[in-house]
């Protein structure tokens, strides 16, 4: 059972290395934290795989962890988030990011989903479970939601339209992503969780 956890994706260390040691000291079950390390540095500087071992190893007086990689899916808060998003943010966006944007996840009319979201999602939770994560936080899940700039991108006559064909693209984008993590052909991992952030209509999906 979860009885403690923390978020963190923001810290003031200046390694990776001094940053893991700090992440291993905070005494919780659950720990959802930044995949990459430097982003507010500008170093884009990844965590090792022995970083992440450390940091669910915990340390004496703590012990250990599950550890969960943080993304924002539904928005791009400036080039700086980017970097901390890696491959996904340069999959939809290119190299440079200066301005805040909505991740497009409803595609075009004529499409269910936008795959090019799918492809980078995928490629984040690989590298994710390549560095040992247990798991990924999908958080701005709900970017469609209240938002005037946002539902005017997206395809409909009216609200109710719009609102439905953003949501059904968001749940079967997560259906062929959890697949993708439990089928032998993807990750081939049954306990690699999925926890989806921001959108308590999508709270069945939570793994």
């Amino acid at each position: 059972a979860i009885n403690s956890y923390a978020v963190r994706y923001n810290w003031a260390e200046t390694t990776s290395t001094t940053a893991a040691s700090a992440l291993a000291a905070i005494d919780v079950d659950l720990l959802i934290m930044g995949s990459v390390f430097g982003v507010h540095t500008g170093t884009d500087q990844g965590f090792s795989v022995s970083n992440i071992a450390a940091i669910k190893a915990g340390t004496p007086g703590t012990g250990p962890k599950t550890v969960i990689g943080y993304m924002s899916v539904g928005a791009v808060i400036s080039g700086l988030d980017r970097v901390e998003r890696g491959d996904f943010g340069t999959a939809l966006f290119g190299a440079s990011t200066s301005d805040s944007k909505w991740v497009n996840y409803w595609g075009t009319e004529s499409q269910s989903y936008n795959p090019v979201v799918l492809a980078a999602l995928k490629t984040w939770v690989r590298d994710l479970k390549t560095n040992g994560f247990d798991g990924a936080f999908l958080d701005v899940m709900n970017s469609y939601d209240g938002f005037a700039a946002v539902l005017a991108e997206i395809p409909g006559d009216t609200t109710r339209d719009k609102y439905l064909k953003a949501t059904t693209a968001l749940l079967t984008i997560l259906d062929e992503l959890d697949k993708y993590i439990r089928s032998p052909d993807g990750l081939n991992d049954p306990n690699f969780k999925l926890v989806l952030g921001h959108n308590p209509g999508l709270i069945g999906h939570y793994r």
